[in-house]
């Protein structure tokens, strides 16, 4: 009440000061004392309800600076409760993850007294499954911001040989013959990242261009990598699509189960490094992926 009374400070005056001057003409001019107690009763009648009006409207005033501010925290707690929703199940699907990989390397191992051509087949299916955790893995990881890259100078070959020796059995049984002379030049980058950039590009070749050419080179005046294959190639219409998740080239049954996250993996990862990726493909004649590095790059002695 007494907060009411301080902002009505001026209506209270006014009133008062009205009250007065009538009281005060009633005396100078002798008025009727009828017409006075009219215009005083009419006086109080229009100041109190204007009072009365004021408090009420008061205790119901909307205060939008205060619903803001509330709608502000109440926003920001939903955020911060979402983000360690979101870091939960990250934390869950990368322990999963992680923990599937002991049965596959306990698969390997049963596999190895198998006749050549089935255990071929089933290290296939193995390397492929291996490569589809390794994409979610990865996915998790770009997705999580707060993941530090770890950039430092690293040779191509030691990301690109690894891979070779990975995919060999692939190459040998597809009969894919590869182009390659090992690249001593190193680049600043995050060699994790970078390595699964390669893998991707690498098995997209490996399976639209099955039983023809692969050529990886690396060009240091411009610190591009490049991997080329003489496959099938991309049809011009789905050349703007081929960096979108869920994307995938239609080449038959055996490649209807295609995840389509692979080049989408590869983008996200480019961006994230800062190192620009280019695709180019001729429908028929092949494709071709360039891998822009850090121009800072340098060729090893």
């Amino acid at each position: 009440m007494k907060d009411f009374l301080k902002r009505q400070g001026l209506t209270l005056f006014t009133m008062t000061f009205t009250f007065l001057v009538l009281v005060l003409a009633v005396l100078l001019f002798d008025l009727d004392a009828l017409v006075a107690r009219f215009l005083l009763l009419f006086l109080a009648f229009f100041y109190g309800l204007t009072l009365l009006l004021a408090y009420w409207l008061t205790g119901r005033q909307v205060d939008y600076h205060q619903l803001y501010l509330d709608s502000q925290a109440k926003a920001e707690a939903d955020r911060v409760q979402a983000d360690l929703v979101k870091q939960e199940q990250q934390g869950y699907f990368l322990t999963w993850l992680h923990q599937i990989k002991t049965p596959i390397a306990a698969a390997k191992l049963l596999i190895q007294d198998l006749e050549p051509q089935r255990k071929d087949d089933l290290e296939a299916q193995l390397l492929a499954i291996e490569n589809y955790i390794t994409m979610v893995l990865t996915y998790l990881k770009v997705s999580n911001e707060q993941k530090n890259l770890q950039i430092k100078a690293v040779s191509l070959d030691a990301l690109i040989a690894p891979l070779l020796k990975k995919y060999r059995r692939i190459f040998i049984n597809s009969h894919t013959r590869l182009h390659y002379q090992a690249i001593p030049d190193q680049v600043m980058t995050d060699p994790t990242a970078s390595e699964i950039m390669i893998e991707q590009v690498l098995n997209n070749a490996l399976k639209y261009a099955a039983g023809r050419e692969i050529w990886i080179t690396y060009q240091a005046d411009q610190a591009c990598l490049t991997i080329r294959d003489n496959g099938r190639g991309i049809k011009a219409s789905d050349l703007p699509k081929v960096f979108d998740q869920g994307y995938s080239a239609f080449l038959g049954k055996s490649l209807r189960r295609s995840t389509g996250i692979g080049l989408f993996l590869v983008k996200q990862l480019a961006d994230r490094l800062d190192q620009p990726v280019e695709l180019e493909s001729t429908w028929g004649e092949g494709t071709t992926v360039r891998i822009y590095f850090h121009q800072d790059a340098f060729s090893a002695s």
